[in-house]
């Protein structure tokens, strides 16, 4: 959570982000409130200002509080803390009544309230005559003001006793009342003095009109604001209460979202209220599935909604679960959740497979969502770390008809999102070959739970992409009753369109002759993904001689787009060009791609049906694949793109080699490929067959109602999580001992090697000082040498006999 205190002045909290105008303390940023505030949009959860608002004139309050909706966040509070005129007026007519009783104490409280109700709208100079009142040594009603002052009362009167009365005396002088005018002008502008005051209703109608909602008057003790008491911004440690003649009101940012994510009022004939519900809304390839099919669903003019765990687009009619309630607790025991995605899976799993293995823990409840209740039919999607079995059957015992497009494997096995060829899941999961240690059977005691809360229900429709992943479905043990269809994915044709491959090219700096090879994925790293099978086949195919000369004269490139892939990139080592392109998140960019390739490469060994196969087919791009899951319900080997043996290196190579030497039929390929999609793949081709479906099962279950178990289950909570959270936590605790020892024997081997290498030093640094001693005996003895008899004979024998030689007469 993240707090704003605004005109904080000396009282504030060091874990709020605090401003004021004026302030010499390290923790306030300092700045003027009527400007601008220097924050985003939505940054805080919650905004604070006690006693400021009044100070500013009634034009600029409403700039004030709209920078205090801005940068709020949807459904943050904002708390506003002011001078309560109503209740300062009341107390003035009630001590009015009392003087006349002739009262002493009246009279004084009389005096006093005046100056409450009056001297800060008036006053002409700092303090004012308040000042003047509480600066007295002897205040005859000293507890009624700080009654009416509280702590800040007390405060001032301490502060101020003592000080000279002319200390606060008003600014005259009728000889000069240009400058008087000035000075007194500045001061009502330095903000001391209050522009305006508030009572609940004119409050109220200003808070409405800037755009808040759920305004309401709260105690000084009282708050919306989490832990707000914590702070000790309006109630002091002790319990007193800073500023007791105050108007506390609160009031709450609306979520627009929330506003806009609505059914269409009108009851039109043809027009089913649908729910879509996913984990996300546009991340990841089945999020990106799902939310197509809603945009298909609302081009043919029905009424679709999306709900999500994580909501990233700007639609309308897409909405999170945290945008309906950011109060939503998941469970009590979410700590114990936490500990066994990271260690007892992710941190325990085989060298067979790293996709994505998920538990399906924690969940929310969405039974109580108004839009749910309201909806004809509804549709789930891939739903991990989302739904689970138990909320799954909250929303059939609602009694409408429920289906589930299932985007991969999780939903039918205890946890692996893709089996690597186990088919466990056809019978009971039980000893998972994707976990190391599974002492807890994890996986047959998801899969187990599932079938006991779900196979119960006749409502359930199950729907798959492909053929592939619908032939799992009719084998497991979970959907083997359950009414399943195929309904291929739709893709937007006019975004991802047929563009010449020429001018593609052109667009990405590509010379029209080069020969574009293209492979992408969201995770390259992920093992079904057969990268490493791809570089094997690129290397074969690049010995070939006339593919060596095509590589010779720069006629090949191949383009790489995902969040990196260093097995291809390795291909770099070979003089093979590769351009990596990133993560391309714009459609648009991925047309002129798409166009721009020759042939796509798809080397997966598992997969449903890949959103990148249907937009380069659509594209004219055609596909080179392994035989596998959806791709075999997509290309017609030799007409769409070309189909080969699961894990047939030799075969892919050959076939990227005939894709390279024959670019004009794998041209012809591409335009087939285009037509095939254009005419079975639009989103209004797929809209329309779910439509079909959504009304046969709607009609039918209006017709069956009974069929339904009604009986809504209870129970949020998996059985033996505790100990599976346990279990969790120790091997958390084996592999952080692991990888303690290894970083200990690391650092002996380290030692070891220092200690080794120390005494190499000191064995080079005693040969070295051995060597300089030879060396200085040796420069002693030449010294020696050339100074003795014997040396000087010898160098005038020498110079004699060259003397002698030099004057030899010629023969």
């Amino acid at each position: 959570m993240r707090y704003l205190n605004l005109g904080c002045g000396n009282h504030f909290h060091p874990d709020w982000v605090n401003v004021d105008s004026h302030s010499a303390q390290a923790d306030v940023i300092i700045h003027d409130v009527r400007k601008t505030l220097p924050f985003p949009n939505e940054a805080f959860d919650a905004v604070y200002h006690s006693h400021v608002l009044e100070h500013l004139p009634r034009s600029e309050a409403r700039f004030f509080l709209e920078e205090c909706l801005r940068v709020l966040r949807p459904w943050g509070v904002l708390r506003v803390v002011v001078p309560d005129l109503e209740q300062i007026a009341r107390e003035y007519l009630r001590i009015l009544e009392e003087t006349r009783n002739g009262s002493e104490k009246a009279a004084h409280d009389y005096d006093w309230i005046l100056l409450e109700m009056y001297d800060q709208a008036v006053r002409h100079y700092s303090g004012g005559d308040m000042a003047r009142y509480l600066a007295a040594n002897d205040i005859p009603n000293q507890d009624y003001v700080i009654e009416r002052f509280g702590y800040e009362g007390e405060t001032l009167i301490k502060s101020l006793r003592d000080r000279h009365l002319s200390d606060f005396e008003e600014i005259t002088d009728p000889e000069h009342v240009d400058e008087t005018a000035l000075t007194v002008g500045r001061f009502r502008l330095s903000g001391e003095v209050h522009r305006w005051m508030y009572d609940r209703y004119s409050l109220t109608r200003l808070l409405k009109a800037t755009g808040f909602r759920d305004i309401r008057i709260c105690e000084a003790t009282e708050s919306q604001i989490l832990n707000f008491s914590d702070y000790h911004l309006d109630v002091l440690e002790n319990g007193q209460v800073r500023k007791p003649d105050s108007l506390f009101m609160e009031a709450v940012k609306p979520n627009t979202i929330v506003d806009s994510w609505v059914f269409c009022n009108e009851e039109e004939q043809g027009k089913l209220k649908i729910v879509q519900i996913s984990t996300s809304d546009i991340q990841g390839g089945a999020a990106r599935a799902a939310y197509r099919l809603h945009q298909g669903l609302r081009l043919i003019e029905q009424d679709s909604l999306v709900l999500v765990k994580d909501r990233s687009s700007d639609d309308q009619f897409v909405c999170s679960i945290s945008d309906l309630n950011p109060t939503e607790i998941l469970l009590n025991d979410y700590s114990l959740y936490e500990e066994i995605q990271p260690h007892y899976i992710n941190n325990n799993r085989t060298d067979l497979s790293n996709t994505l293995f998920s538990y399906p823990y924690p969940a929310v409840d969405l039974t109580k969502v108004e839009r749910i209740n309201q909806a004809d039919i509804i549709n789930l999607h891939w739903i991990a770390r989302f739904q689970s079995a138990e909320t799954i059957a909250s929303l059939l015992a609602l009694g409408k008809p429920v289906v589930w497009t299932l985007h991969d494997m999780a939903p039918l096995t205890g946890g692996c999102h893709y089996s690597a060829g186990c088919q466990k899941y056809q019978t009971s999961c039980s000893q998972c070959p994707q976990l190391k240690e599974d002492r807890y059977d994890l996986a047959a005691s998801v899969l187990r739970n599932n079938v006991s809360k779900l196979s119960d229900f006749s409502n359930l429709t199950i729907v798959t992409p492909s053929q592939w992943l619908a032939d799992c479905a009719r084998s497991s043990r979970l959907f083997q009753n359950n009414r399943i269809e195929v309904i291929p994915y739709g893709i937007n044709i006019n975004v991802f369109r047929y563009i010449p491959k020429i001018v593609a090219k052109k667009q990405l700096n590509i010379p029209g002759d080069t020969l574009t090879l293209l492979f992408g994925a969201d995770d390259s790293a992920e093992k079904r993904k057969g990268v490493d099978l791809l570089v094997q086949a690129l290397i074969k195919c690049f010995q070939n001689p006339s593919v060596q000369e095509l590589l010779r004269k720069g006629r090949i490139k191949i383009l790489n787009f995902g969040r990196g892939c260093p097995s291809l990139d390795s291909l770099s080592n070979l003089d093979i060009p590769i351009v990596s392109l990133g993560y391309v998140t714009s459609d648009e960019e991925l047309s002129y791609i798409y166009s721009a390739a020759n042939v796509l490469l798809l080397p997966s060994l598992e997969d449903n049906l890949p959103n990148l196969l249907l937009e380069a087919m659509s594209c004219g791009t055609p596909v080179i694949a392994f035989s596998v899951g959806g791709m075999v319900d997509l290309i017609d080997d030799g007409k769409t793109g070309r189909l080969v043996a699961s894990e047939d290196v030799d075969g892919l190579s050959k076939a990227i080699l005939d894709a390279l030497l024959n670019p004009k039929s794998y041209e012809e390929m591409g335009l087939q490929a285009h037509l095939r999609i254009e005419q079975s793949h639009s989103l209004d081709e797929q809209a329309n067959r779910y439509l079909k479906l959504y009304e046969e099962l709607i009609n039918n279950h209006q017709s069956h109602k009974e069929s339904v178990v009604a009986q809504k289950p209870d129970s949020f909570r998996p059985s033996g999580l505790c100990e599976i959270a346990i279990e969790a936590g120790r091997l958390a605790l084996l592999h952080e001992r692991q990888f303690s020892h290894d970083l200990n024997a690391k650092v002996v081997q380290i030692q070891l090697e220092l200690h080794q290498t120390q005494t190499d030093l000191y064995t080079t640094q005693a040969e070295l000082q051995r060597i300089q001693v030879q060396l200085q005996e040796a420069q002693a003895h030449i010294v020696a040498m050339e100074t003795s008899n014997f040396w000087k004979l010898r160098k005038s024998w020498i110079r004699i006999k060259t003397l002698l030689s030099s004057k030899k007469p010629p023969i």
